[in-house]
């Protein structure tokens, strides 16, 4: 069974980078207000998607290309009574399903980082053909970290794909300034683009007393490994062995998180 689809079946609610408490930092992040139009590439199974759909006058649409995620995500929103605000559909990144600058905001959750240039481009072209001049586009997701040589890329790739069914980042050896550039040539300012642990250091610290930070901070990483990987770790089965061998190659990247606004004029 391809990974995904394992995760799917458990109904795993955080399978990117920093687990449920960087989804929170994400929405933080988002500025939302009362009447805007979210969308989310990639909504797994729902659970960033009604979080985000329970902000105040806030409607999200959902788009989800894998359909066992997408019955889970339904499963999710059914679950939540948010059927009134959250929608879902069935579509990839290649043509979005809204029209052109009728979204406010937009987030992804580990969706574009394992893809290869071509698609990351099709997909931050999208985004920005769907969002309003001045709209945010959030994006939790692991790159390559700077000095990481296409050898390395390959060989971790290779073996990511055979344990799990999807790479372990980007095909090609995109690096932290990769990706600024095609932010840049897809029409979007760069806001921010710290690394992830930083970004919910930073978020702990600016709303808790400097005694709590560090035990918050400890307990959020521990959250979030558990929400990334327990599921993998089943008994017997090959999915635990096969993270255990993968970790030399997730110490090739790193988490970020991105926020960028779609420029206006263009």
């Amino acid at each position: 069974m391809h990974y995904l689809k394992y995760l799917a079946a458990r109904r795993q609610p955080a399978i990117h980078p920093g687990g449920v408490a960087a989804t929170r930092l994400l929405v933080r992040e988002l500025r939302l207000e009362p009447g805007q139009a979210v969308l989310e590439l990639g909504c797994g199974t729902g659970a960033s998607l009604v979080r985000v759909a329970s902000q105040p006058g806030i409607v999200v649409l959902g788009v989800e290309a894998m359909p066992e995620m997408l019955q889970q995500a339904r499963r999710t929103v059914r679950d939540h009574r948010a059927g009134d605000r959250a929608f879902l559909v069935a579509a990839d990144a290649g043509r979005l399903p809204v029209a052109s600058a009728s979204i406010d905001r937009a987030y992804a959750e580990s969706v574009l980082g394992f893809q290869d240039a071509a698609t990351i481009t099709v997909m931050l072209r999208e985004l920005r053909r769907a969002l309003r001049p001045g709209g945010l586009c959030v994006l939790n997701d692991a790159i390559w970290k700077s000095g990481t040589s296409p050898a390395a890329v390959l060989a971790a790739n290779d073996a990511c794909v055979q344990a799990f069914g999807l790479r372990q980042a980007s095909l090609e050896p995109w690096q932290l300034d990769d990706w600024r550039r095609a932010f840049q040539q897809a029409g979007f300012e760069i806001i921010r683009d710290d690394l992830l642990h930083a970004a919910l250091a930073q978020s702990a610290g600016a709303a808790r007393p400097a005694s709590r930070r560090w035990r918050l901070l400890a307990r959020r990483l521990r959250s979030s490994l558990l929400d990334s990987w327990l599921p993998g770790w089943m008994p017997g089965q090959r999915y635990g062995r096969a993270l255990r061998g993968a970790r030399g190659y997730g110490a090739l990247v790193e988490a970020r998180l991105f926020v960028l606004r779609a420029a206006t004029g263009s």
